[in-house]
């Protein structure tokens, strides 16, 4: 290959590089000069009044228990893998099954309030999405788009 073919194959990858880590949503509020607030997490426990299966929309679980903001990062680390989790904001619980510890996080596309209660849904395509994190593993067990679930 020719030193002008390398030349010019150099320039395409810096632009494709600096082009591609100008799409990001930091860049574009960097570049704008808007403070970016990111959608909100919300982690809820028995004192939230979170422990009436019914009321939450998911199976029965043994017990109730508020994620710590550490554990919430992890969460948010997996759900990264599967879906823009920075699109949503996520409501987070964690419960008891079979003994293991799981974080249920259930994540709300748009300018909904989702600090009061719990959100149940059933449908809305990828506007929400429902996962479960066994802490102790570290992986999510499942991911659910809204129109997968009942």
């Amino acid at each position: 290959m020719r030193l002008s073919n390398y030349r010019a194959l150099f320039a395409l990858c810096a632009f494709l590089a600096v082009s591609l880590s100008a799409c990001s949503p930091a860049s574009v509020v960097r570049d704008i000069g808007y403070t970016f607030d990111p959608l909100p997490r919300v982690a809820f426990g028995p004192e939230d009044g979170i422990q009436d299966d019914v009321a939450l929309g998911l199976p029965p679980y043994e017990s109730y228990w508020k994620p710590s903001p550490h554990q919430i990062r992890q969460v948010e680390r997996a759900l990264a893998a599967r879906t823009p989790v920075w699109r949503y904001g996520v409501q987070f619980v964690g419960v008891v099954e079979g003994g293991r510890d799981l974080i249920i996080a259930n994540g709300i596309r748009g300018d909904r309030d989702i600090e009061s209660g719990w959100i149940i849904w059933f449908h809305g395509g990828e506007f929400f999405f429902r996962a479960a994190y066994d802490v102790d593993e570290g992986e999510l067990l499942y991911f659910w788009y809204g129109d997968n679930l009942g």
